[in-house]
C-alpha cells in the first residue's frame, strides 16, 4: 500500500494522451487510465466542458474502463450544450452510428452544423453514403417531425391541464371525504358513550331485580315487605321504561351510523373512480411523450418490411431495376469489354422462400432474401429473368435486358475530356491558405511480403504534381520501415505550425485486424504473422491529433485503408456566386480539419490497372493535373471516385474510394484545399 516517488523520467507520447492522463504516469501501470478519469471527473462534474469531453472519450474508447457509449453520450451532451466543438463532433458521430443514443442522422447533422459554426441555406452537410436527394428527404422529414412535435407538445400541454384540473377536483373531494370521515368517527365515539350508559342502566336494573327477589323471599308476609315490594316494582317499571327509551335511542343511532357508513362507501367508490381517471390520463400523457421522443430521436421508417408483403417482391440492387411494365425501361447498358455481369438482388416475402432462379438456373440466397449471380454476356442483348417462389406457392418474376454498348468506354472518356476542356483558369481569391507540406511514402520491396509493382512510380508522380502544380514542400520516403515513417511524422509534428497544411500520401500494403476491426499500414519490415512492425490507424490518428497544423489530409492507397473513419462534411451548393465562393473559401481555410482520402473501404484494392500506376493513383494524378482552380478535397474525391469505380468495374472488381473526417484526430470542420500555382 505504499507509493514511492522516483526521479522524473521523460517519455514520448501524444498530446491528447498526455492531457487525458493529466500528465501523470506510473512506472508499473503505464496504461492506467482509471487514474486519469479520477483526475478529470471532478472537473467535469463542476461543468468544465473540456474535462467533460475527455471523460466522454475515456468511456467511448474504453480507456481503463469498459466501453460505455451511453455514459460517453451523456458527457458529450454536457460539453456540447456549452458549445465545445470537439464534443459536438463526437456526439454527432454517436448519433450517426446509433451508439449510446438512438440512431438519428437528423440529430447528427444538427450537431455537425453547430460544430462547424456555419449558417445559411446554401450550405449542406453530406455523408459519403447519402445523395443530395436523400439529404433533402431527411431535412424534409426533420421539418415534418418538428411540426408534429409542436402538435404533440400542444397535446401534452392540454393533457397536463386536464390532469391538473382532475387533481384539483380530486383534492377537493378528498378534503370533503376526510371531513366526513372525521364527523362519522365523532358520531361513533358518541354512540359508544351511549352504549356504555345503556350498559350501566342494564346493570342497575339487574341489581334491582336481584334485590327485589331477595325482599320478596324475606319480607313477603308483612305489610312493610309489601310496601317495599311495591316501591321496588315501581322503581323496576321506571327503570324498564328508561331502558326501553335508551334502546329506542340506540336503534336510531345505529340506523344513522349505517346510513353514514353507506355514504362513506359511496364516497370511497367515487374517490377510486377519480384515481382511475387520473391514472388513465397519466398513461395517455406518458404514451404521448414517448411518441414525441421517438419522433424526434429516431428516423421514421420509409418502407414496409417483408412481413407486410402477401406475395414475394423482387428488387434488383445491381443493376438498379424495379418491376415495371415497360420493356424499354428495364434495359441496362454495359461496356462491350465485359463478358459477364454480376447481378445482385433481394426477394422480400411474407413467407419463407422456397427457390430463386435466374434464367432457369437455381441460385442460393440468404435469410434476408439476398442473392447474386453472374450472367454471361454472349450477345449484344442478353435477356435476364428472375423468378422467386415461396413456401405458399406464390410466385414473382422480374425480367430485364443487359445491352452491350460498344461506344460506352469511348463516350465516357470523351465526356471526361470535354468536361476538363470547359474548365477555365480563374484568379485565386485573396485568402490566407497557409503553407503546404507533404510526406509521400511509396513501399515496394517488402522483406517478408509480396512486392508491389506501381507504388514507387505512384510516389514519384505524386511528388512531381504536388511540387510543380501546387507548390508543396515534399518529403519523400521510398521503401520505408516503421521507424522511418514514425520518425518522419514526429519530425513534421515538431516543425510545422498553425500556418501550415500537411498532406500524407501512403502507397503500400495494408491489413485489417479482424478482431479489433482496425486498419494498419505495413512498412517494408512488416511480417504477415506478427504485428510488431505494423502501424495502426490509431497510432497515426494520435500523431495527427498532437500536430498543431491547420489542416491534414491522409491519402492512403492500400488495402483496408477505409478503416480510419466515416462521417459527415460541410459543403457549398453548386451554382454558387463568386462572392459566396470566396467567402466560403475564407471560412474553410481558417478551420482545423483532419481528413482521410482512401482508395477503398474495408476491402482489398487493385495494385495496377492504370498503366504504370494503380487505378486510384492514376485517377488522382489526372484530376490534380487537370485542375485549374482552387478545389476542395470533397470535390477531388467525387472526380476520382467516378473514374476509379469505372476502371475497377472493367476489371471485374469492386473498389470505392472514401473521403471523411478522421475520428479522435482533432477534426473540427472545413475541408482540405488544393491551390494551384
Amino acid at each position: 500500500g505504499m507509493t514511492y516517488l522516483t526521479q522524473r523520467r521523460p517519455i514520448k507520447t501524444t498530446g491528447v494522451d498526455c492531457e487525458i492522463r493529466a500528465g501523470e504516469y506510473e512506472l508499473n501501470e503505464r496504461a492506467n487510465y482509471e487514474n486519469a478519469k479520477k483526475i478529470w471527473l471532478p472537473m467535469a462534474e463542476n461543468g468544465d466542458p473540456k474535462a467533460q469531453n475527455y471523460v466522454g472519450e475515456i468511456y467511448e474508447k474504453g480507456l481503463g474502463v469498459n466501453p460505455d457509449y451511453g455514459l460517453a453520450a451523456q458527457w458529450y451532451q454536457k460539453a456540447a450544450d456549452q458549445g465545445y466543438k470537439a464534443a459536438q463532433i463526437n456526439l454527432g458521430q454517436l448519433y450517426e452510428r446509433g451508439q449510446g443514443v438512438a440512431y438519428s442522422m437528423e440529430q447528427a447533422l444538427a450537431w455537425y452544423r453547430k460544430a462547424a459554426s456555419i449558417e445559411g441555406k446554401a450550405l449542406k452537410f453530406v455523408s459519403y453514403d447519402y445523395s443530395d436527394e436523400r439529404i433533402a428527404d431527411m431535412e424534409k422529414r426533420l421539418a415534418d417531425s418538428e411540426a408534429q412535435a409542436a402538435i404533440q407538445a400542444s397535446r401534452i400541454r392540454f393533457l397536463a391541464q386536464r390532469l391538473d384540473q382532475s387533481e384539483t377536483r380530486e383534492q377537493r373531494a378528498m378534503q370533503q371525504l376526510v371531513a366526513q370521515k372525521q364527523k362519522l368517527e365523532d358520531d361513533r365515539l358518541a354512540l359508544d358513550a351511549q352504549k356504555q350508559a345503556l350498559q350501566e342502566q342494564q346493570d342497575a336494573v339487574q341489581a334491582l331485580r336481584k334485590e327485589l327477589k331477595q325482599h320478596l323471599l324475606a319480607q313477603e308476609d308483612t305489610a312493610q315487605k309489601a310496601q317495599q315490594l311495591e316501591t321496588l316494582r315501581a322503581q323496576l317499571a321506571q327503570s324498564e321504561q328508561e331502558m326501553t327509551k335508551l334502546n329506542a335511542q340506540f336503534s336510531e343511532q345505529q340506523r344513522l351510523l349505517s346510513e353514514r357508513e353507506l355514504a362513506l362507501k359511496q364516497k370511497d367508490l367515487k374517490l377510486a373512480e377519480l384515481a382511475a381517471s387520473k391514472q388513465q390520463l397519466q398513461a395517455e400523457l406518458s404514451e404521448t411523450q414517448e411518441q414525441l421522443v421517438a419522433m424526434v430521436t429516431t428516423q421514421p421508417a420509409t418502407a414496409a418490411g417483408p412481413e407486410a408483403q402477401a406475395a414475394p417482391i423482387i428488387e434488383m440492387i445491381e443493376p438498379p431495376l424495379v418491376a415495371t411494365r415497360s420493356a424499354e425501361s428495364n434495359v441496362f447498358v454495359t461496356r462491350s469489354a465485359v463478358d459477364q455481369r454480376t447481378i445482385i438482388g433481394q426477394v422480400k416475402s411474407g413467407h419463407p422462400l422456397l427457390e430463386v432462379m435466374v434464367n432457369d438456373q437455381s441460385v442460393s440466397f440468404d435469410d434476408k432474401g439476398m442473392f447474386q449471380h453472374r450472367v454471361p454476356l454472349t450477345r449484344s442483348i442478353t435477356d435476364v429473368q428472375v423468378v422467386a417462389i415461396d413456401t405458399m406457392g406464390q410466385r414473382a418474376d422480374l425480367s430485364f435486358k443487359l445491352k452491350l454498348d460498344y461506344a460506352a468506354e469511348a463516350d465516357f472518356y470523351a465526356k471526361q475530356e470535354a468536361a476538363q476542356a470547359k474548365v477555365k483558369a480563374i484568379a485565386v481569391p485573396d485568402v490566407d491558405f497557409g503553407n503546404y507540406h507533404a510526406l509521400v511514402i511509396g513501399n515496394s520491396q517488402y522483406q517478408f511480403l509480396p512486392k508491389l509493382n506501381s507504388t514507387i512510380a505512384d510516389a514519384d508522380a505524386m511528388e512531381n504534381v504536388l511540387t510543380e502544380r501546387y507548390g508543396f514542400k515534399v518529403t519523400k520516403l521510398i521503401d520505408a520501415t516503421r521507424y522511418d515513417i514514425l520518425s518522419a511524422l514526429n519530425t513534421l509534428r515538431g516543425e510545422l505550425t498553425e500556418d501550415d497544411n500537411l498532406l500524407i500520401y501512403y502507397a503500400g500494403h495494408g491489413e485489417l485486424d479482424q478482431v479489433n476491426n482496425r486498419g494498419h499500414w505495413l512498412p517494408i519490415d512488416a511480417e504477415e504473422t506478427s504485428t510488431a512492425n505494423w502501424i495502426s490507424n490509431i497510432a497515426i490518428t494520435d500523431i495527427l491529433n498532437a500536430m498543431s497544423v491547420r489542416k491534414v489530409l491522409v491519402v492512403a492507397d492500400s488495402c483496408y485503408s477505409g478503416a480510419m473513419t466515416r462521417s459527415t462534411l460541410a459543403r457549398l451548393d453548386a451554382g454558387r456566386s463568386p462572392e459566396a465562393w470566396e467567402n466560403w473559401l475564407k471560412l474553410v481555410a481558417e478551420k482545423r480539419s483532419r481528413l482521410s482520402f482512401s482508395s477503398g473501404g474495408l476491402a482489398p484494392v487493385l495494385d495496377g490497372g492504370g498503366g504504370q500506376h494503380s487505378i486510384f493513383a492514376k485517377a488522382l494524378l489526372d484530376a490534380l493535373q487537370a485542375n485549374r482552380t482552387v478545389i476542395e478535397g470533397r470535390q477531388l474525391h467525387a472526380q476520382v471516385a467516378q473514374a476509379v469505380s469505372y476502371a475497377a468495374q472493367a476489371a471485374q472488381f469492386e473498389q470505392t474510394p472514401q473521403y471523411a473526417p478522421i475520428r479522435f484526430a482533432g477534426h473540427e470542420s472545413g475541408d482540405f484545399l488544393f491551390v494551384p500555382k
